[in-house]
């Protein structure tokens, strides 16, 4: 690995690791606590293990619903000069991968459902959306570009 691609691997390293210890150091300063458990790089989940949060009983709210558990993808670019479109959710080439992030997402969400129903889908990264994109979704927990399911 090149200097330049070592740095920005330790960069999207750093990233995760400050998200996972915002969730985590909930389960310190909420009284009663609003989450149980907070697991980084989660075994045995897929597309969507990067941050995966508990949420205490009864959950969170979510548009009506409640929330037991969250799962965060998280993409970190060195620049931040880009933004993410609703087309790099269908393009593989966006996340180096064979599959395009929405369709990962969706065999996540098909997949853990059977298992626990009341979950959150969240991709979060450091770029902001594409101010014209028909898809411009709203903020998650005031991360830009965050996109929940």
């Amino acid at each position: 690995m090149s200097i330049p691609a070592l740095a920005a691997a330790q960069e999207g390293a750093r990233y995760q690791y400050r998200f996972f210890w915002r969730q985590a150091l909930t389960m310190l300063f909420t009284v009663p606590p609003r989450v149980e458990r907070v697991v980084m790089e989660h075994c045995g989940v897929d597309a969507v293990d990067d941050v995966v949060v508990y949420h205490a009983a009864p959950g969170v709210k979510d548009v009506g619903r409640l929330v037991r558990v969250e799962y965060f993808q998280l993409k970190f670019h060195v620049s931040h000069a880009g933004s993410v479109s609703s087309t790099d959710l269908i393009d593989p080439k966006w996340t180096s991968t064979k599959q395009s992030l929405l369709r990962r997402f969706a065999e996540s969400w098909q997949q853990l459902r059977k298992d626990e129903p009341e979950i959150r889908l969240t991709l979060v990264t450091n770029w902001v959306w594409l101010a014209d994109d028909p898809l411009k979704c709203r903020g998650a927990m005031g991360i830009a570009g965050g996109w929940s399911a």
